[in-house]
């Protein structure tokens, strides 16, 4: 019979010693490199946000966020991507935040069942959708 370690943990849990060596062998097996593009977009979403200044608050399409995360609701827009390329989003705002000097909403999509971040500069036909659930 093989002898077993536990670690005590707070809220009296106790975790097989073994388990937390095949963890974290399995966590540090795991060498992948990251791209490039990766690296970038985990060193932006690492940086801290700026604070929201009485300007930010005239940034098209701040007003009505604002308002669909305070009441819940869902919002459709048209959104040009970094590519040029448009399409048509049903999301469910979560946070309004700045990053120098661009605005950003946090929010679930929809369509591809996620939270994703979007410009406020790149949205258009911005619409809140009385009709939508709440998401949480």
């Amino acid at each position: 019979m093989t002898k077993r370690y536990y670690i005590p943990l707070p809220w009296i849990i106790l975790i097989p010693y073994e388990l937390i060596r095949w963890v974290w062998r399995l966590i540090s097996s795991d060498r992948r490199k990251l791209s490039k593009q990766d690296r970038g977009v985990l060193r932006w979403l690492s940086l801290p946000d700026h604070p929201i200044r009485s300007q930010d608050r005239q940034v098209r399409n701040f007003r009505e966020l604002d308002h669909a995360i305070k009441t819940g609701q869902p919002v459709t827009f048209s959104y040009l991507n970094s590519s040029k390329e448009e399409s048509h989003r049903r999301i469910f705002p979560k946070r309004l935040f700045r990053r120098k000097e661009a605005m950003y909403c946090r929010a679930f999509d929809a369509l591809h069942e996620e939270y994703r971040i979007f410009r406020l500069d790149r949205m258009s036909d911005l619409k809140i959708d009385l009709r939508g659930k709440h998401i949480r």
